[in-house]
């Protein structure tokens, strides 16, 4: 097993723990493998199912069981301590993962940031501001650019 293929049979039994408890019953582990399979274009839930129908410790498969128990079954040749090193190598793919779309959400952050200023400056190169800095204004035109402002979503600006 890969370990986005460990991933994706731990988003079934995360979908089966209901109540998060870290175990579920086996036969609602497999309602999910049934119902996912449809969407599942490797084939690996039906191999998955298919694996545990095959399995010839039936006692094994009733009762609750937590993933690593699963995994375990799904890889009857492998080592307890093993099957950890497979399940611990799943999460630390969903880490990085989970790492590198923060990274990617502050870069797109920064774009759009970047983006708004540049079109700010453009705006102000097109229609120069109708008071200079340090000139007064009234109260109705400072409330005015304050709406405005407020419209198009400028943070930043300190309002007298």
């Amino acid at each position: 097993l890969t370990p986005l293929q460990v991933q994706k049979l731990h988003n079934q039994f995360v979908r089966a723990d209901a109540d998060k408890s870290g175990l579920v019953k086996l036969s609602d582990f497999v309602q999910k493998l049934h119902s996912a399979k449809v969407a599942d274009e490797e084939g690996l839930f039906e191999q998955t199912l298919g694996i545990l129908k095959r399995s010839n410790a039936s006692q094994r498969l009733t009762g609750f069981k937590g993933f690593v128990d699963i995994v375990a079954i799904l890889l009857p040749l492998c080592s307890t301590q093993r099957v950890a090193e497979i399940v611990d190598s799943m999460a630390a793919a969903k880490t990085q993962k989970t790492a590198s779309q923060a990274m990617l959400q502050s870069k797109i952050g920064s774009m759009a940031a970047l983006s708004r200023m540049s079109s700010l400056r453009d705006i102000e190169e097109e229609f120069p501001p109708e008071v200079s800095e340090g000139e007064e204004i009234s109260l109705d035109k400072l409330l005015e650019l304050h709406r405005l402002f407020d419209q198009i979503g400028v943070s930043g600006v300190e309002w007298i």
